[in-house]
């Protein structure tokens, strides 16, 4: 069985201290909806990775396996509370045992609420790097606790479930023999756990209600500090007692200070930083322990460090920099302490170096700036910091493999990347023209040869080529404002001689642009078919696909004759529901609909081949986002951020990973390194491999489906249009109808106005007296000629549904023969002498029996009392002994049986 596995991470989604943090030679961070853990040696080479995920539990696991720490491999984690283990004098008693079952949010019996992803506020590793503890925020917040053992499951072992709303810090004491969890203000409890036996059992807590900025523990002391607060804790070794002792430290004239960050200088002194840069000293041993400033640090001071085998203070701030500590000290004193803003308005984002942490006993250090993560030795002489893990882009926006298989990301402030040799390297770079109400984004792009176009939300197009001189990246050739509104998708292809670049927005237009060779881009025609936002564009086998939120997809054909391109309009397929996205393979076109259907058209005749609907193991039915399909598997993400893979042949699921913690905006799979790739709005990007056989034969999926045969003073550019007016597709009977042609040559330009949308709805009923409807008509005509005798009437937007669903016009005038109850009694009978004939073994047309189905099919769907979920689940087995009837044993019994 296929297996989705993370073969590497690119980003991270760490934004505060409390998200990074290193331990020896292991580094740790947030990504996404999990965390990433590295090993690095001596040259701060990553040795290995490993991420860390509740959600990802590989069921079915029954060894009694431990790994090299002793943790369990398999097996449901311990569920610890106050009242669990830590209600036991013997912790490992199994009476005293609770387990918790970690269901993945689409097993049977989960509940999407509490086993969902959840954001993950903190992180801490324990010193001896046996333990990571991960903090969450969120409904019913947990504890996990997961084993570092080079071969561990990477699956939770502990689960302490203690806190409400979400877990503001955690730390482990100096022996790893005890965990401190500290709430969210609303939360407001300081717990301490002990770690004996393997199983974390509850020691002590009190209640913290301050505003707290970072947890510290050291020697026996627990200290936090935060705004106007500093506190000191301990355990009670008199009394045994679950109560834990704090002290408040004397602030003076720190009173308005909000304090950011505290470390040792010896056993008993402190150091303690405001956000101000005001620089304190503690001492534990006095009997009122009071708080002093020894020193002004720079006022963008984040974090520091004490390096004691230096005698050196490293800040950081917009940079590293050194301080000798005899300088602090010896310093001449400022006395002035500048307060906190009173008013959060006024309070500035911190920036620049976030996190500061050392490795290999302070021999170097690594620190967080700009979503990136880097490193240098702890004396800064090795020259300028290095990077260790690299940031995808700031305000990721898009993930795509463009016409000419480059795989592009870009960020919404217009920096453009691209994949090489499993990194993403540099691309181009973009200037956004600046808005009054809203700021502009990078919205959409594609490549193709040497040429790069970039839309962004103010319809802007930007033509680039590819530059030949010293300097990397594009030079812009053509500039024009395309759309009225944000641009959707882009497309570039090329058809003979011809390039194209196609357009969709949300002023529901699509704008194709081309050039011929060396020549200048130029407006070739726009596109108004749609009444909705348009989507998404596709292009494969000379045709351009447009989704819209019309409820419609449009096809184009595009072909090269003697005058030049022609564009042609070959097809209007309209569907129930709104189209989310679609891919094309190569005789198929999918379409994800909001309905939690997937509509599959033969991309041949556009006719509607079947429907199918794919389900979570809960047997859900699943809300497709993002779909591709290669060697007959579907790789698909839903809103609930979860990757899953399906057969494309019998829709079953084969493969569900979460890692994602926010909305997915790109999903692709490279077929030259076989991996998915997944990018989501936090910054991260996952790269999963197929465990267990990647490839899948035709053979091994063949199973049948359950189917359906169904106020800015200057004014801004005005948008260039070219729409060329055409009468409206009538239907067709086996051969798509011709349609006026446009020439590169000779193409009008009409201005757009409320006359040409109003003469695409109107038709002559001459011309459809002329051409009736027959049974063969496509489902996705817009209209349908009348039957002979009748009063022709146009169809409103507020017709009878099951009339338009069942491919019918509304008459003003009916006969009086022609009610329902008389057209069924007619019905009837001639169903009774269609049989009669079948039963002589008179045979029918193949193009016949499809369209019979067809009918039937409608009709059953239309009368009252229909049951869609029974149809689709024995509709197989009844249209199996259907066409068995027509077309193999056509007796008497089995007309009967049926």
């Amino acid at each position: 069985m296929s297996e989705l596995t993370i073969e590497k991470i690119y980003g991270t989604s760490s934004e505060s201290p409390a998200q990074f943090v290193a331990q020896g030679d292991y580094i740790a961070y947030t990504a996404s909806g999990g965390v990433v853990v590295c090993k690095v040696n001596k040259d701060l080479k990553i040795q290995w990775q490993k991420f860390f995920c509740a959600n990802n539990v590989l069921s079915g696991q029954t060894t009694t396996k431990v790994d090299e720490y002793g943790f369990p491999l398999a097996g449901e984690p311990e569920l610890v509370t106050r009242d669990g283990l830590g209600s036991s004098d013997e912790p490992d008693s199994p009476s005293t045992t609770k387990t918790i079952k970690i269901r993945k949010q689409d097993e049977p019996g989960s509940s999407s609420l509490a086993n969902k992803v959840r954001s993950i506020n903190c992180i801490a590793i324990s010193p001896d790097k046996r333990l990571l503890a991960v903090g969450e925020v969120g409904y019913q917040p947990r504890i996990l606790i997961y084993s570092l053992a080079r071969n561990c499951s990477c699956r939770p072992i502990h689960i302490i479930q203690e806190h409400q709303f979400g877990i503001n810090s955690l730390c482990f004491s100096s022996d790893s023999k005890k965990l401190c969890s500290l709430g969210l203000v609303n939360d407001g409890f300081l717990i301490v756990w002990k770690f004996v036996n393997k199983r974390f059992v509850f020691a002590g807590s009190n209640k913290c209600s301050s505003i707290v900025n970072k947890l510290f523990w050291h020697d026996d002391y627990i200290i936090t500090l935060g705004l106007r607060h500093i506190k000191v804790w301990r355990e009670d070794s008199v009394r045994t007692s679950t109560i834990l002792k704090g002290r408040n430290v004397l602030l003076k004239n720190f009173l308005n200070s909000s304090f950011i960050d505290i470390d040792c200088l010896n056993f008993s002194e402190l150091l303690v930083a405001s956000d101000q840069g005001d620089l304190g000293l503690m001492n534990l041993d006095d009997e009122s322990i009071v708080l002093r400033k020894i020193y002004q640090l720079p006022s963008d001071t984040n974090q520091f460090r004490i390096d004691h085998a230096h005698e050196n203070l490293v800040v950081g701030g917009k940079d590293l920099k050194i301080i000798p500590l005899n300088e602090i000290f010896t310093a001449p004193l400022n006395d002035t302490i500048r307060p906190t803003p009173s008013s959060p308005t006024k309070i500035v984002k911190k920036s620049g170096i976030l996190a500061l942490e050392t490795l290999f006993e302070f021999e170097n250090l690594v620190y967080l700036q700009d979503e990136q993560i880097y490193y240098t030795d702890s004396l800064l002489q090795n020259g300028k910091p290095k990077v260790l893990i690299s940031s995808l882009a700031s305000k990721l926006n898009g993930l795509k493999r463009c016409a000419n298989n480059d795989i592009l990301i870009w960020s919404k402030d217009g920096v453009v990347k691209r994949l090489h040799d499993k990194e993403f390297v540099f691309c181009h770079s973009v200037d956004l023209p600046a808005g009054d109400l809203m700021d502009n984004a990078l919205s959409a792009l594609d490549s193709y040869a040497d040429s790069l176009v970039l839309g962004d939300r103010f319809g802007n197009l930007t033509f680039s080529q590819k530059r030949d001189d010293f300097m990397k990246g594009y030079k812009e050739t053509y500039k024009v404002r395309a759309h009225e509104s944000s641009i959707n998708d882009i497309v570039m292809f090329e058809v003979g001689e011809y390039s194209f670049v196609a357009s969709c927005s949300r002023d529901r237009t699509i704008q194709l642009f081309m050039k011929k060779d060396d020549s200048e881009w130029s407006l070739f025609q726009t596109l108004t078919v749609h009444k909705g936002n348009v989507i998404k564009l596709l292009f494969t086998r000379g045709l351009v696909i447009a989704s819209s939120s019309d409820r419609t997809l449009s096809i184009h054909k595009i072909s090269v004759g003697d005058e030049g391109p022609v564009l042609s309009q070959e097809k209007i397929i309209s569907i129930k529901n709104s189209a989310l996205s679609f891919y094309a393979t190569e005789d198929e076109l999918v379409v994800a609909t909001n309905d939690k259907n997937l509509l599959i058209y033969n991309l041949k005749t556009f006719e509607s081949v079947k429907s199918l609907k794919l389900y979570n193991r809960n047997f859900d039915p699943l809300q497709i986002d993002n779909l591709e399909i290669h060697e007959h598997l579907l790789f698909a993400s839903s809103p609930d951020k979860c990757i899953r893979l399906f057969g494309y042949k019998d829709g079953k699921l084969l493969s569900s990973q979460w890692g994602h913690s926010e909305t997915i905006i790109g999903l692709l799979y490279d077929t030259a390194t076989k991996t998915l790739m997944t990018a989501s709005h936090d910054g991260c990007m996952f790269s999963w491999i197929l465990n267990g056989g990647g490839v899948v034969s035709e053979s091994a999926l063949s199973s049948p489906l359950t189917s359906s045969t169904s106020q800015d003073i200057v004014s801004p550019p005005k948008v260039v249009r070219k729409i060329v007016p055409g009468p409206e597709l009538t239907p067709m009977k086996s051969a798509v109808l011709s349609t006026p042609k446009l020439s590169a040559s000779r193409s009008p330009s009409i201005s757009r106005s409320p006359s040409v949308r109003a003469s695409r709805t109107t038709r002559s009923p001459t011309a459809s007296a002329e051409k009736p409807a027959t049974p063969s008509s496509s489902l996705t005509s817009r209209s349908f000629g009348p039957r002979a005798g009748s009063v022709r009437s146009d169809t409103t937007p507020t017709s009878n549904v099951r009339s338009r669903l069942a491919g019918m016009k509304l008459e003003k005038t009916e006969k009086k023969g022609d009610t329902a109850n008389a057209l069924a009694e007619q019905l009837i009978l001639d169903l009774r002498k269609l049989q009669a004939k079948l039963v002589e073994e008179e045979s029918l047309e193949p193009p016949t029996v499809q369209n019979l189905s067809t009918q039937l099919n409608r009709t059953l769907k239309l009368l009252p009392n229909h049951d869609e979920n029974l149809l689709n689940e024995y509709g197989t087995v009844l249209m199996d002994k259907l066409l068995g009837a027509l077309e193999g044993g056509r007796d008497k019994e089995n007309i009967e049986n049926i």
